[in-house]
C-alpha cells in the first residue's frame, strides 16, 4: 500500500487502478455550492414576487372594468367588494393584501397593495424585512346609449331635411 500525502487521498478507479485524488475539490465545491444555492432561492422568491405582481395588475385591471360594466347595477358596490375579496386569494406570498375601487359616472380606478416579508439576515436591513408588490388602473367609463341617440337623432333630423 502506498502512503499518501497529506491533503490526498487514493481511490480505485473504474479499471481498478489506484489513483491519487486532492482534498481542495471537496472545499471548493463546499464553498460553491453557498453561493449556487442562494442564487437558486433568489430566483425562486423572483418567480413568487412576479406572480404576485401579475396577479395584482390581473386583478385591478378586472376590477376597473367590472366597475364601468356594473355602472346601472342597483347592488354594484357588493359585487364590486365579492370581487375585490376573491382577488386577493390568488397570490402566493403577499399575506396582507388590500384592494380598493372608487368609480364615478366617467371613470373607475382600482388599486390592489400586497406586503411580504423577505427571508433572511440581509433583509432586516432592507426595509424592515419587508417588500411590497402593487398594481394601480384607470379606465374611462363610456355611455354608448348616448351615443346611440346622439346618431339616431342626427339621423331623424337629415331625413327630414332631405325630404
Amino acid at each position: 500500500m502506498r502512503e499518501c500525502s497529506e491533503g490526498t487521498a487514493q481511490v480505485n478507479n473504474k479499471k481498478g487502478r489506484r489513483r491519487e485524488l486532492e482534498g481542495s475539490f471537496t472545499v471548493e465545491i463546499s464553498l460553491l455550492m453557498g453561493l449556487i444555492l442562494a442564487l437558486l432561492v433568489a430566483i425562486l422568491l423572483t418567480g413568487f414576487y412576479l406572480h404576485d405582481q401579475a396577479c395584482l395588475q390581473g386583478a385591478a385591471c378586472e376590477l376597473t372594468a367590472m366597475a364601468g360594466n356594473l355602472q346601472l347595477y342597483s347592488d354594484r358596490s357588493s359585487r364590486l367588494a365579492r370581487l375585490r375579496d376573491q382577488r386577493e386569494k390568488t397570490v402566493i406570498w403577499s399575506k396582507s393584501v388590500t384592494g380598493s375601487c372608487s368609480a364615478g359616472k366617467d371613470e373607475a380606478v382600482s388599486s390592489y397593495q400586497g406586503s411580504f416579508r423577505l427571508p433572511g439576515m440581509t433583509a432586516a436591513f432592507l426595509n424592515d424585512g419587508m417588500a411590497s408588490a402593487g398594481a394601480k388602473w384607470k379606465h374611462n367609463i363610456y355611455h354608448p346609449a348616448d351615443i346611440i341617440w346622439k346618431a339616431k337623432g342626427a339621423r331623424a333630423l337629415l331625413d327630414v331635411l332631405l325630404e
